[in-house]
């Protein structure tokens, strides 16, 4: 299989420093513009992380600094795969480690995706406050999308518009807002960090979100109705018959599953207020409960329509879900890149639990130079 990898190393507003091609520690004559490994991880919704070796002069020599950005290209000749920038890091971390069995000192620069710059933002407007942390009967690609405009996007997350303090820019934009996914009424309470708001929502948005770099230093926030990906049930199965399948790892924990919640707003002893909410999964026989403490709703004419938003997303991330986990092993007829891609609807074939359909939510990808390429893949049962 003819897998390679290079890096693009860029400062923090995209201007580019240096192309790293992998090559072993052994091929010094070309200079030090190179790494020894790399691994990344792509997931749905979330940053993943980066993490790559390099010969230990390299960060002096083409100065690299804190928050530049990592772009790593990918192809395969073999299926035709042109060179596409596969992942997109921040560099945050790193550490210089000295192996005494090569005799080479490496530096190894690690960081989360591109997504982790919404990380850098609170909601920081107060609680219930009308379309910006409490919406009533909105869209959730219009709820999501408004967060990241008056919390993320300079020219209106000022604090002349209403907000604790005006945002720092690190270049967020959004895209023109379709208001697609499910329609929701919710707060989402007040002062908490961006991104993790915006993962609260998504289980029961309808649909999955990304910051796709469209500019030098300019990320733009998408929603994707649906799910992000295609839809392709019907020509890719993974199963070990076919060859595509290896490690698999299937489990089901149901331990913390919670099938009814009790939602406790305001008021205090027989005053407050309480309503019952009952998951997909409840039954007599798996009947478990939850209290969502909801303080922050106020009561009145939306009252209700929140306390049960806040006990439905609570209910779907306690739901018992299978976990399916298996190593892929590519074939003439299914290569990353060409036949499936982060986010994409599949089936799987396991021999206890017969076909099934999955979504692609997490590739982790291991590239050494010589040795070659291994993908993980994680996926979600649907």
């Amino acid at each position: 299989m003819m897998t390679d990898h290079y890096i693009q190393w860029k400062s923090a507003t995209g201007i580019r420093k240096a192309i790293l091609a992998g090559a072993g520690p052994g091929r010094g004559a070309i200079g030090v513009t190179y790494f020894t490994r790399l691994a990344y991880r792509r997931e749905l919704n979330a940053p993943g992380w980066f993490r790559v070796d390099l010969p230990a002069a390299l960060p002096t020599l083409i100065g690299m600094a804190d928050r530049d950005h990592v772009e790593v290209y990918r192809r395969d000749k073999n299926a035709g795969i042109a060179w596409t920038v596969d992942f997109h890091g921040i560099f945050r971390d790193e550490a210089i480690i000295d192996d005494r069995t090569t005799g080479h000192e490496t530096f190894q620069a690690s960081g989360p995706g591109a997504l982790a710059r919404l990380s850098n933002y609170h909601v920081l407007w107060p609680a219930n406050t009308a379309n910006r942390t409490s919406f009533s009967s909105v869209s959730a690609e219009t709820i999501l999308k408004t967060l990241i405009s008056y919390n993320a996007v300079t020219a209106l997350a000022t604090a002349a518009n209403g907000r604790d303090r005006s945002a720092p820019d690190y270049g967020i934009s959004v895209q023109a807002d379709s208001a697609g996914g499910a329609v929701l009424t919710l707060a989402t309470g007040e002062r908490k960090n961006l991104l993790s708001v915006l993962q609260d929502i998504q289980p029961i948005a309808g649909g999955d979100f990304d910051l796709v770099k469209i500019a030098a230093n300019n990320w733009q926030f998408q929603f994707y109705p649906g799910q992000r990906g295609t839809d392709r049930r019907g020509t890719l199965l993974f199963s070990k018959q076919l060859g595509n399948m290896a490690n698999v790892r299937y489990e089901r924990m149901r331990s913390r599953e919670r099938t009814v919640a009790a939602v406790a707003g305001q008021g205090e002893e027989t005053a407050r207020r309480v309503i019952i909410r009952t998951g997909p999964n409840w039954s007599a026989s798996n009947d478990n409960e939850t209290l969502v403490n909801a303080t922050d709703v106020k009561p009145g004419a939306n009252e209700t329509a929140q306390l049960s938003a806040k006990g439905d997303a609570m209910l779907a991330e306690l739901e018992a879900r299978a976990v399916f986990a298996f190593d892929i092993l590519q074939t003439e007829s299914c290569r990353y890149g060409r036949d499936f891609f982060l986010g994409d609807l599949a089936q799987a074939y396991h021999p206890q639990i017969g076909t099934i359909d999955i979504q692609i939510t997490a590739i982790e990808v291991e590239y050494t130079p010589g040795d070659g390429e291994r993908l993980t893949v994680e996926v979600a049962i649907r």
